[in-house]
């Protein structure tokens, strides 16, 4: 999801909110796992580095998941 708009107007809490609701519905069984990923425009340099923040967070959680189950 892609979401802009000028300073100030609300986007960050907006998100932040119904992530915590989507959240709550996670943990009483209401929706299945999702992962958020946040990521601030403006402090990116090139567009493509959004893509590398994700990946950089899918390949954290990924390696996570393989150490726990070697580890068991």
């Amino acid at each position: 999801m892609y979401i802009s708009g000028v300073p100030g107007t609300g986007k960050t809490a907006t998100v932040r909110q119904v992530i915590s609701f989507l959240r709550d519905e996670y943990e009483d069984g209401g929706l299945p796992y999702f992962k958020f990923i946040e990521i601030n425009g403006m402090r990116l340099t090139d567009p493509h580095q959004a893509y590398v923040q994700i990946l950089d967070v899918n390949t954290s959680l990924l390696c996570q998941t393989s150490l726990r189950l070697l580890t068991g």
